[in-house]
């Protein structure tokens, strides 16, 4: 994820560049061109003094439209934040999920098979399921260190659910939800996110605090991580793999580097010295 806006904000920085480069080669004009312009600006300001009342309606109209886009904008880029707001001071009430087979009371990784009914939102309902979702990435070291402390919460809250979701593979939810950072734990109640972790520290003493400030539950066990817990089935041991987006990055900022030198004069110095080396040999 984070190499692909890393890609993406190094191309349009290296247009950009490329754009002002051009820019600024282009010869001045001359005398004679500099005040046939002046004189063509002097005509073109009297134009303009002449319409611009009648452009006055027209302008205020667009600003009204580009208003409204803004704030449809701000709107949708604070529905989640909003989401968040309205439940910090009031506990929402998760549906006992009335679990038998032990290997439910293991962390889940994400599959949209099984796990669809997570993002799914019943209208006027108050108790619903909770979830608590794990946005992290196998190559991340703050991910692997906070593993054992996510492995352990299925053991505490059986009554809520614990996924895990590979922010690297699972990139739209990453747009969806707002996620920057990694690693970055949600609370979903009825689909919803209603709660963030903001701590600095993924421990399990952290996260217990996190669900009892949100839904009143108490873990049922004691709060200790085990040596299973590091076991998995979340890995406690970064994955070091070949980030081919970065790769590509770096190869298309030295491609860029190179064609805007050969843009700059010292560089036409250099060719133009070299063929008059060629010449007199």
């Amino acid at each position: 994820m984070n190499s692909k806006v890393c890609l993406i904000a190094l191309i349009v920085f290296c247009i950009s560049q490329v754009v002002l480069l051009e820019s600024t080669t282009v010869e001045e004009p001359t005398s004679d061109k500099k005040v046939s312009d002046e004189v063509a600006n002097e005509n073109q300001e009297s134009k303009s003094s002449e319409t611009e009342v009648e452009s006055t309606g027209d302008i205020s109209e667009q600003s009204k439209d580009d208003n409204s886009t803004i704030s449809e904008v701000v709107e949708t880029n604070t529905t989640l934040e909003n989401s968040i707001k309205r439940n910090k001071t009031s506990k929402i009430t998760c549906l006992a999920l009335n679990r038998t087979d032990e290997t439910e009371f293991v962390l889940q990784f994400m599959n949209f098979t099984s796990h669809a009914n997570l993002f799914k939102t019943t209208a006027n309902l108050t108790v619903a399921n909770c979830a608590l979702i794990l946005f992290y990435a196998p190559w991340c070291h703050f991910s692997s260190a906070a593993s054992p402390h996510f492995n352990a919460l299925p053991r505490l809250y059986p009554d809520i659910e614990c996924v895990a979701i590979n922010a690297a593979v699972h990139t739209n939810l990453n747009a969806r939800y707002g996620t920057i950072a990694l690693p970055t734990l949600f609370l979903f109640h009825n689909g919803i996110p209603v709660a963030k972790f903001n701590e600095s520290q993924y421990t399990l003493d952290k996260f217990t605090v996190f669900v009892k400030k949100y839904t009143g539950i108490d873990p049922t066990g004691s709060v200790n991580v085990t040596s299973l817990d590091f076991e998995g089935p979340l890995s406690n041991i970064p994955i070091q793999e070949t980030d081919y987006y970065l790769w590509l990055a770096w190869v298309f900022v030295v491609l860029c580097c190179c064609f805007g030198f050969t843009k700059l004069s010292v560089c036409h110095r250099m060719i133009e010295s070299l063929r008059d080396r060629k010449s007199v040999v």
